[in-house]
């Protein structure tokens, strides 16, 4: 049996035990990195931002200017062409190969996008892996829930 994404998202709701980030945390994080979260990306991190950093989905809201730093950073020292820009919100690693980011940039649901490293396929360019951060979401909470793909 296959679950839809609403299906998967209501089981992640009903478990036990949620803690999420305050308003007041994600509005201090935003002011922060001078950006304005998408509306999925607060209400996910809202939910339960705890167990999305235990499951490495997310990284702490606390970590967010930093890795923003380490992969600008990364890049630059790697000659890689790509920028990040001030708008692009890494929001996770991916093991030690790749980051993912997201454009705060208006839109309620943007792209997910990963720069990985090693890929020699993307030419020194990100790709997006979802079209939309609720894709992301419910992509990682299938896997963490061990529940079968669509």
């Amino acid at each position: 049996m296959t679950l839809r994404d609403d299906e998967i998202l209501e089981v992640f709701r009903e478990l036990p035990g949620h803690r999420g980030s305050s308003a007041a945390e994600l509005d201090a994080t935003e002011k922060l990195l001078g950006i304005k979260f998408p509306v999925q990306y607060r209400e996910f991190m809202e939910l339960d931002s705890n167990r999305f950093c235990i499951a490495e989905i997310v990284a702490p809201l606390s970590h967010l200017a930093k890795l923003h730093v380490c992969a600008t950073e990364l890049l630059e020292r790697d000659g890689v062409e790509f920028r990040l820009q001030a708008d692009d919100v890494v929001f996770a690693w991916d093991e030690i190969y790749a980051f993912l980011f997201f454009k705060a940039d208006g839109s309620d649901d943007p792209a997910t996008w990963m720069f990985n490293y090693n890929d020699s396929e993307s030419d020194g360019k990100p790709v997006v892996i979802s079209e939309s951060l609720t894709g992301y979401f419910t992509d990682r909470l299938r896997q963490y829930l061990n529940l079968s793909w669509h």
